[in-house]
């Protein structure tokens, strides 16, 4: 049963993310140019999760400890959930072979909600905060904890998934904003 589909943000939500990151991190990674960034695909019939793919054209350095032990990734990515749908959300993980690297999604799982779409600060566009967490169960090497996330490479997965609501006054906020914009 499809329930959504994912989109591609804007060419100007693309600039402006583009920029925040280069801000953020202090470094001038160059992104995919729009027109080859990667839309969320199952690598199987059978998968439950939406790899999602970096939209960098170049290799990103994580490395550990460090100011880019922790990356926040703009996928570029936002999701429509169709009419009808609203008591559905996305969960983003991290994909196990990543795990096993020493990489971690910093907030452990991500929760897109229905009304993150098309928001007022970012669009809807999805970001993933990776975490390199090599330097906790491994030796360094003489190129200490590094983690390169290669341009197209697979950095977390989506899965859709239905929750249900609990005895209780209906919420009636309306979301305005992107990131945490729910409350702390």
């Amino acid at each position: 049963m499809e329930v959504a589909k994912f989109e591609l943000v804007s060419e100007e939500e693309y600039e402006r993310a583009k920029k925040e990151f280069i801000t953020a991190n202090k470094m001038s990674i160059p992104f995919l140019p729009y027109d080859k960034l990667l839309l969320p695909k199952r690598g199987t019939k059978k998968s439950a999760g939406y790899d999602f793919f970096s939209p960098f054209s170049d290799t990103v350095d994580m490395r550990t400890p460090g100011p880019l032990s922790k990356v926040m990734i703009p996928t570029m990515v936002k999701i429509k959930f169709y009419e009808g749908c609203d008591d559905y959300f996305l969960a983003i993980y991290i994909r196990s072979s990543m795990g096993m690297k020493g990489i971690k999604l910093s907030n452990q799982v991500g929760v897109i909600d229905a009304d993150y779409y098309n928001n007022q600060t970012n669009e809807g566009n999805i970001g993933v905060l990776l975490e390199n967490q090599k330097h906790l169960f491994e030796r360094a090497t003489p190129f200490g904890f590094g983690y390169q996330i290669k341009p197209g490479d697979k950095i977390c997965q989506g899965v859709i998934q239905k929750y249900f609501t609990a005895e209780e006054a209906e919420a009636t906020d309306e979301r305005t904003g992107g990131f945490g914009s729910s409350g702390n």
